[in-house]
């Protein structure tokens, strides 16, 4: 009895051309790895979320929120000063004494208006970091376990 050109059996008991076995042995140890490969942990922080966490604790800057009304009303940030993005020009004199020289993060929805609102207050001369959305501002207020610290802040017109 000599040896066929189709070599021994494969695993699922099928006699498979050598270079089809290969590739169905490379596929099946492919499957096996990823099954026993531990999945990443759930609740790992992105590094740009905890950069941004690290950024808010060490700055105590001015939280900008810059979502409309009704995105606030929904999803409140207690700490932050409310400015929507489209009223940000007519309040710069409000929000420049408010800051007071401290830098300013602001934060929308998915971070596409504090981008627009960072490139303003560059505009203005402020020091601002899009802290992106509201859910990584509470995140990183819980983390920081409420810090920034509140200053209160005073505005006369």
């Amino acid at each position: 009895i000599g040896e066929d050109d189709t070599g021994p059996p494969a695993h699922d008991g099928h006699v498979h051309p050598p270079d089809v076995r290969a590739a169905a042995e490379s596929q099946s140890s492919k499957q096996q790895v990823e099954e026993h490969s531990a999945p990443e942990p759930a609740n790992q922080v992105p590094l740009w979320v905890e950069e941004i966490r690290r950024w808010i604790q060490s700055h105590d800057p001015i939280l900008l929120d810059v979502r409309s009304s009704f995105e606030v009303a929904m999803q409140p940030v207690p700490s932050a000063v409310h400015i929507d993005i489209n009223s940000l020009s007519t309040e710069r004199r409000r929000l420049l004494q408010m800051a007071a020289g401290r830098p300013i993060g602001p934060f929308c929805a998915h971070g596409i208006r504090s981008q627009a609102a960072v490139e303003i207050l560059e505009d203005w001369g402020c020091v601002a970091f899009n802290c992106h959305s509201a859910d990584v501002v509470q995140f990183a207020l819980a983390a920081n376990k409420g810090k920034p610290k509140r200053r209160r802040l005073s505005y006369q017109q």
